[in-house]
């Protein structure tokens, strides 16, 4: 697996899988929001992000296979970033360290499982739309977690910047804010006993939804920009080698 993974970063230096997914993140948002907004004006306060994965004039298709493909760019960084991260026998702070590194890692494959889940269960039915909540509850969490957890370790092997801890932080506090903003829906509607198409369910829960929406958008977008920071930091830890 090593001998692979070298080969691949020979190729594609491990720093330009984040630039990638960030950017394409960042670019299919902006694409499938302007082809939904042809039929129906978007709003960050009405709308969630995954309004566009079930949405008119191709920004389904668009969205979804936008995600898929920006959870395919994150796992070569996330690995590479595991190897730059690695905490090696006798160094300082070892034990805690291992742990955290443990945690960073298992973290973000579950996050990128749950990314993978929200792309491919859009389903307009009942289940499809649970289990595409599910996805986006998981990569909600455990992105923060990852996110979080190698931050730590930059600063644990005095490989931090400024600027990508600060990202880290803000990006962090919105995905709080938004779990937060989830109460008045989970206190209002069980999530359960909503039936009809995709229409008939969002029309139920919009109303309980409104800074929930809000801070969705500004934690999916922060974690795509999260992505182009650290790996801006990254690659010049690489050209300083």
């Amino acid at each position: 697996m090593s001998k692979i993974l070298d080969k691949v970063y020979e190729k594609v230096p491990g720093s330009y899988w984040a630039l990638m997914g960030g950017v394409v993140g960042l670019a299919v948002i902006l694409i499938a929001s302007i082809l939904y907004s042809l039929t129906e004006p978007i709003s960050f306060f009405t709308h969630f992000v995954s309004h566009l994965g079930w949405g008119p004039n191709g920004s389904e298709p668009i969205f979804r296979i936008g995600i898929a493909a920006l959870g395919i760019l994150m796992a070569p960084y996330i690995l590479y970033l595991n190897r730059l991260l690695k905490v090696e026998k006798g160094e300082d702070h070892y034990l805690i360290r291992k742990i955290i590194h443990v945690l960073a890692f298992i973290s973000a494959i579950i996050s990128l499982i749950g990314l993978w889940m929200v792309s491919i269960w859009g389903n307009i039915n009942q289940e499809g739309f649970f289990l595409h909540l599910v996805g986006a509850v998981i990569f909600f969490i455990m992105a923060m977690g990852f996110m979080l957890f190698y931050s730590f370790l930059m600063v644990f092997n005095k490989k931090w910047s400024k600027i990508q801890l600060v990202c880290t932080l803000v990006v962090i506090f919105f995905g709080v804010a938004m779990m937060i903003s989830a109460f008045p829906l989970i206190n209002n509607i069980d999530l359960e006993s909503l039936s009809g198409d995709i229409n008939d369910i969002l029309a139920a829960i919009i109303p309980y939804t409104t800074w929930l929406t809000f801070f969705e958008w500004l934690y999916i977008l922060g974690v795509c920009v999260w992505f182009i920071i650290t790996g801006l930091f990254t690659l010049k830890i690489e050209r300083e080698k």
